[in-house]
């Protein structure tokens, strides 16, 4: 097996990332939030970032970074509301692609954290795939995502806020 720095052939030049984006900066982290840890550089599958802000902390907008988010039976939760402003930078699960609930690439807002939202996509041109954004808010808060940003793309991507106790309460405006 041939594996080339950066990513676009594998197995003898056979092209492995059809359909991920890439671009002649662009850089791939990774994120395992059971086995990863924020002080791996998350450049590998070996040695994965835990937290999903770390990755994108050491993001380039414009650049067509990329943040694969490893499914497991751990979601992802954030402690702070995410703000997915660098244009041109992608978020994309691997794992399988299970439509609605049950996607295990999950990002989770905890109860506890009361994130509203959790994520804005304010960013232009980005990628989201193979995703589910949960937002288990305490009673009060309102929202789980705000798209405000240009020409994004998001496929089997899910949004729900299932303890919505509000009249105010959306999964995605």
């Amino acid at each position: 097996m041939t594996t080339f720095g950066d990513m676009l052939y594998q197995l003898g030049g056979v092209p492995a990332l059809a359909g991920i984006p890439f671009g002649p900066k662009a850089k791939y982290y990774f994120v395992d939030p059971v086995n990863g840890d924020d002080g791996n550089p998350g450049t590998d599958l070996a040695k994965p970032l835990a937290g999903l802000e770390a990755a994108y902390a050491k993001c380039v907008a414009d650049q067509h970074d990329t943040v694969f988010f490893i499914a497991g039976d751990t979601a992802c939760n954030p402690a702070a509301a995410i703000d997915w402003a660098k244009d041109y930078t992608h978020l994309i699960g691997i794992g399988s692609p299970l439509h609605g609930v049950g996607q295990r690439c999950r990002i989770l807002g905890l109860a506890a954290t009361a994130l509203s939202p959790l994520i804005t996509v304010s960013g232009t041109g980005c990628i989201f795939k193979n995703l589910q954004f949960n937002n288990e808010y305490a009673t009060g808060a309102v929202g789980v995502a705000v798209v405000t940003g240009l020409r994004n793309y998001f496929e089997n991507v899910f949004f729900m806020a299932p303890s919505g106790v509000t009249g105010a309460s959306y999964s995605l405006r």
